[in-house]
């Protein structure tokens, strides 16, 4: 579930916040549709899982936050 005030905090705190959502599952997924997590440069809140998954959404999240252009999957 989306919660303004987190993200408003988070905003405040970090400066620029991406917002990582599990939008869609094909096979198994360690969380349900609509899971999320907050990332910024230094850190991160919520979680989509855990693992490799999570690892490289937030690396990907971090690499967007500073303009870096993703390789393509």
């Amino acid at each position: 579930m989306f919660d303004l005030g987190v993200l408003s905090t988070a905003l405040e705190a970090h400066g620029r916040v991406a917002r990582v959502v599990i939008a869609g599952v094909e096979g198994s997924s360690p969380r349900e549709v609509g899971a999320a997590m907050l990332v910024w440069e230094g850190g991160q809140s919520g979680t989509i899982g855990g693992g490799a998954l999570e690892f490289e959404a937030a690396a990907r999240a971090r690499a967007l936050l500073a303009g870096s252009p993703l390789p393509h999957a």
